[in-house]
């Protein structure tokens, strides 16, 4: 459970592949940014994060504005990443893809999952068995490509089960 500043991240790790997050229940308490940022610019950027599952967790209550700072595209710090469960796609960083968010639930979050927020991902995302409810945006593609999404129920969006990004395959 969130009990930092409002608005933060709650886990950012940098370049990294092959993880496994498996059975985590993640709660923001309604102050935190996100649970999970995937990122490289901490490194310098241009690393390529893949092979990532999360799998049987629980993201909740994901509402706030970020106040962490990432870098810009001219190298400047900068605030205000919306408020998302999983979040990717920052400007100085290469790309996470090959990924899979396996049955997992995401409640009361304003983007479930966003995807290539400030830098354009081509890569897969799978997404399968997931559960959304009760989000502003289930899954932001944002300016990114290329998302299966099967078996898995969406309820109680309040403005899209899928929004922006391109090539959605839902099954």
């Amino acid at each position: 459970v969130w009990t930092g500043p409002t608005g933060g991240s709650m886990f950012h790790p940098s370049s990294t592949e092959m993880m496994r997050y498996i059975g985590i229940t993640w709660d923001g308490a309604s102050q935190a940014s996100c649970a999970y940022q995937h990122d490289d610019e901490a490194v310098g950027g241009g690393a390529y994060e893949t092979q990532i599952r999360h799998e049987s967790e629980t993201f909740k209550n994901f509402t706030q504005t970020g106040t962490y700072s990432f870098l810009d595209q001219n190298n400047n710090p900068t605030t205000g990443a919306p408020a998302a469960a999983i979040i990717t796609g920052f400007p100085m960083g290469g790309t996470t893809a090959d990924s899979v968010i396996y049955n997992c639930q995401f409640i009361n979050c304003t983007n479930g999952f966003l995807c290539g927020y400030q830098i354009t991902q081509i890569f897969e995302w799978q997404l399968d068995g997931c559960e959304f409810d009760n989000c502003y945006v289930a899954v932001n593609g944002g300016s990114g490509y290329t998302y299966m999404i099967q078996n898995t129920h969406f309820q109680g969006s309040t403005y899209a089960d899928f929004y922006a990004g391109g090539n959605y395959r839902v099954r």
